[in-house]
């Protein structure tokens, strides 16, 4: 009887642990131009996860791509659907969309080339 009752109390435990949910908030000052970069740590399953971006003063670029898949030196306002991004937007304000993060895949996210100096959220969220 002992073991089945600590049997019921352990696996929600352990099932815990092996769920990492995503809870990504930053707020960062952007010049007009400038690029911010945010690593973001593998999820250790596949993660459905809400992007949201809110700027103060002006719209922006931003977008969401694989580690593997990043370069330092791509100019965020280049990029399209096509270049192997999860999520890329481009004149936006205020924007939430949903992505899905593959498990054990750090991202990267990108937020910039605003057309004047704005604060900025960034927050990423498991659904």
């Amino acid at each position: 009887m002992n073991r089945v009752i600590t049997a019921l109390l352990c696996c929600p435990v352990m099932f815990l642990v092996g769920c990492s949910k995503l809870n990504f908030n930053q707020t960062v000052e952007l010049t007009t131009g400038e690029v911010k970069t945010f690593f973001i740590d593998p999820p250790k399953s596949d993660q459905k996860v809400v992007v949201t971006i809110n700027s103060t003063d002006a719209e922006l670029s931003y977008g969401v791509v694989l580690s593997k898949n990043f370069k330092e030196s791509v100019e965020l306002s280049d990029v399209s659907d096509k270049d192997n991004f999860l999520l890329i937007k481009h004149k936006v304000k205020q924007d939430t969309q949903s992505i899905t993060i593959p498990a054990k895949e750090e991202v990267v996210v990108l937020v910039g080339n605003s057309t004047k100096n704005t604060t900025v959220s960034v927050s990423l969220k498991s659904e």
